[in-house]
């Protein structure tokens, strides 16, 4: 039973709040964040609970007052993750999001580029921005006789807040203040943002007898600059994207002319080579070419790195089409002794995160609750993603790869899934939370069906 599993990892946050009630009403949150049916606000989680008519300011209070840090909620993801990856490595997707808002005296919400606009017209949303971090679980070397995919448990979801200017009607700024403008707002970018997580990630493990743990951070291309080289220290490795046009050095030939990786990929005496790697269910022939040491001296400095150019892929888009070719990948790495094959997977098992995205907004309902404070703002948005992460280690643990859960009848067009949704594991969820109300007395509640159709009308 996936509530068993899911009611025993919640049972280790007891460790991150103060008191004992707290713990129980940040429990009696996290069966509401996951089992709610439409919008996931804080006021409908009152009414699915039942606490209509009780002291229900205590459930706002417990992101805006009570004592606790976000990053406290995925520790017991991290700790249980470890069994699901094995080797030397811990793979972890980088990268953030948005979430829209309505309300102009949202804690630090702006006017943001909006990441679905068209590329031929940039629009504007309001909203915030958060960093998210997710452990990528390889379950096709775990289970390789079936055919599935990696998938992304997130261990961050914090706030990347932006430095926007101070506005007096009554005297412009001075120019010492405009200085210190510049300042704090080139040193809180997102590539800062997302260096300082990492570093604090890396310390967490060592804390955790997870010292021999190798952290390989993967990002896209808008994390492939000095910033986020500088943050790569001891026991941290970096796999990027980067831009065909980037000039690169052999060691030594600095003084050059250089390459691009684009010249690899049309250099006809680096020869190509071959490796399978998995996408999605299926396993593919992936062709690649690499130079083993090379130098960026305009962002990673002195340090020696390794790139991978690999062959765009020929496609059809019918059967009878005409063969298509998708963009062929560039990347680089500090990591000079894993295998090419290991890295171009991890590489494409990023993709994991943007699922976790889509699945957190959507399905989930983060960035809904209608809440304004900084200490809100901040917290609530990690409580639930360490909602929906624990709830996925839970089917984990349950289900292995998720091929046999229980779940609803399916419909036609569902024919042939290798694992059960997100949306499949929250109905299986709420079915076992309705039938089986005595595992969830002991933390001072129950989920009903009265209650979750009342949720959908508030």
């Amino acid at each position: 039973m996936i509530i068993s599993q899911l009611v025993t990892l919640l049972a280790e946050w007891r460790t991150v709040f103060g008191q004992a009630r707290t713990h129980r009403l940040a429990v009696q949150m996290a069966f509401a964040v996951l089992c709610m049916l439409g919008r996931n606000t804080v006021s409908q989680r009152i009414v699915l609970l039942r606490r209509l008519h009780e002291d229900w300011t205590k459930f706002y209070r417990l992101f805006s007052q009570r004592s606790w840090e976000a990053n406290d909620l995925f520790s017991a993801v991290l700790q249980n993750v470890q069994q699901w990856c094995p080797g030397k490595y811990l793979v972890i997707a980088g990268d953030d999001t948005l979430t829209h808002k309505t309300g102009r005296l949202v804690h630090n919400v702006g006017y943001l580029r909006d990441p679905l606009s068209p590329k031929f017209r940039h629009n504007l949303v309001l909203g915030l921005r958060y960093i998210q971090l997710s452990v990528l679980v390889p379950l096709y070397r775990l289970f390789p006789d079936e055919a599935v995919s990696a998938v992304a448990l997130p261990v961050r979801f914090a706030l990347a807040p932006v430095i926007r200017k101070p506005k007096s009607r009554r005297k412009p700024m001075t120019p010492a203040e405009e200085e210190a403008f510049k300042q704090a707002k080139a040193a809180n970018t997102l590539s800062n943002y997302m260096a300082d997580h990492i570093k604090a990630l890396r310390e967490w493990m060592d804390e955790h007898e997870l010292r021999a743990k190798r952290l390989l951070l993967v990002v896209d291309n808008g994390y492939c600059n000095k910033i986020v080289f500088a943050a790569i220290k001891q026991g941290i490795q970096l796999l990027a994207r980067l831009k065909k046009t980037s000039r690169l050095y052999l060691p030594g030939q600095e003084a050059g002319a250089g390459f691009t990786p684009e010249d690899t990929r049309k250099d006809g005496q680096i020869p190509w080579q071959k490796c399978a790697a998995y996408l999605g269910r299926a396993e593919l022939t992936i062709q690649y070419k690499e130079v083993a040491r090379v130098v960026w001296p305009t962002v990673a400095g002195k340090r020696k790195l390794r790139l991978i150019v690999i062959r765009a892929t020929p496609y059809k888009r019918r059967k009878n089409a005409a063969v298509s070719y998708r963009q062929p990948g560039y990347l680089i790495t500090t990591d000079l002794t894993a295998s090419t094959q290991f890295l171009i997977q991890s590489y494409l098992d990023r993709w994991q995160i943007e699922v976790n995205h889509r699945e957190e907004k959507t399905v989930i309902g983060v960035g809904q609750a209608q809440v304004r404070t900084e200490k809100s703002v901040t917290r609530e948005p990690a409580f639930a993603v360490a909602a929906y992460s624990m709830m996925k280690l839970a089917a984990l643990q349950t289900f292995g790869t998720c091929r046999s859960v229980d779940c609803v009848e399916m419909p036609a067009w569902y024919d042939g899934a290798s694992r059960a949704s997100c949306e499949d594991l929250l109905q299986k969820l709420r079915r076992e939370a309705c039938e089986m109300p005595e595992l969830l007395t002991r933390f001072g509640f129950s989920i009903t069906p009265e209650g979750l159709i009342a949720a959908t009308r508030a």
